[in-house]
């Protein structure tokens, strides 16, 4: 159980792919690896000379604080964490600060490398500790989806809601991108599968697309409902009797010959969105 989540086997062993990736690896997680392949009842084999042995030790290093050497009550100051790792396969740390002279209205800017504090101290701040935390422990359930949206050549736009409504003109190029912020990072995926991409959006690509992020720790997912909007296409006119029975269907520029006297219900169809305004015109009355 304490392996779920962090240990994946990877690849198709069929095919002689048998990677294993471990995340977020720990102490207890010490131990000699083999790879062994099961096929049924019969074929039962460990590959034991072709294991390792994973050593895990404990971070050891700390991070760099620079203040100014010289502190003025009441004037505001910028305080620098800095923390080098080249740990390339660990999650990214987090950074917190803590301290008595830390206000609610302090500001804070962090990146994966270091952490920049602002703050105003006072005459009663003098000789207190303030401490620059750097955790690679942080475990987050997805959080802050975003869907971005590309049209033709423009810029991404970002949004945000719960459920974002999205009118596009028929042929148009549209990407579709789903971010979330998750430690471990999240797993993406579209319920639709009609792909992120619709190089020509077409009457039938109109939806919802719902984004899901999903990580070891909770879900998250927000909805995009698509329209695709197109000029009327195939007009036509169904001409009926008075008692509704179909005789034809008409195209541009038919003639359709009728006995004088003769009930007729002409229907006019097309298909459009938004609903196209059907009007009928007899030389110049309508």
């Amino acid at each position: 159980m304490s392996t779920r989540g962090r240990f994946q086997l990877t690849g198709d062993p069929g095919k002689g792919s048998c990677s294993l990736v471990i995340r977020d690896a720990q102490r207890e997680d010490e131990a000699r690896y083999f790879f062994r392949v099961e096929r049924g009842s019969r074929v039962r084999h460990n590959f034991l000379n072709n294991g390792f042995v994973l050593k895990v030790t404990a971070l050891t290093q700390k991070p760099d604080v620079y203040i100014p050497e010289t502190l003025e009550p009441r004037q505001p100051v910028t305080v620098i964490c800095v923390f080098n790792w080249a740990f390339e396969e660990c999650l990214a740390p987090s950074f917190s600060w803590t301290g008595a002279a830390l206000s609610p209205r302090r500001t804070r800017l962090s990146t994966t490398h270091f952490s920049v504090l602002s703050f105003t101290p006072s005459p009663q701040d003098h000789d207190i500790d303030l401490t620059c935390h750097v955790d690679f422990s942080r475990k987050d359930a997805p959080r802050d989806l975003v869907i971005s949206i590309s049209r033709d050549n423009m810029s991404a736009l970002e949004l945000q809601g719960n459920i974002i409504h999205l009118e596009a003109q028929k042929g148009q190029f549209l990407r579709l991108l789903c971010a979330a912020d998750s430690q471990p990072p999240a797993t993406l995926s579209w319920v639709l599968p009609l792909g992120l991409e619709l190089p020509g959006v077409k009457a039938g690509d109109s939806g919802c697309y719902t984004c899901r992020a999903e990580n070891r720790l909770g879900s998250q997912q927000r909805a995009l409902d698509l329209s695709v909007q197109y000029p009327p296409d195939n007009l036509r006119v169904m001409v009926s009797q008075a008692n509704r029975t179909v005789l034809e269907n008409l195209g541009n520029g038919t003639s359709l010959p009728v006995l004088e006297g003769q009930s007729l219900r002409l229907v006019c169809v097309t298909h459009s969105i938004p609903p196209a305004r059907l009007s009928w015109t007899q030389g110049d009355r309508f």
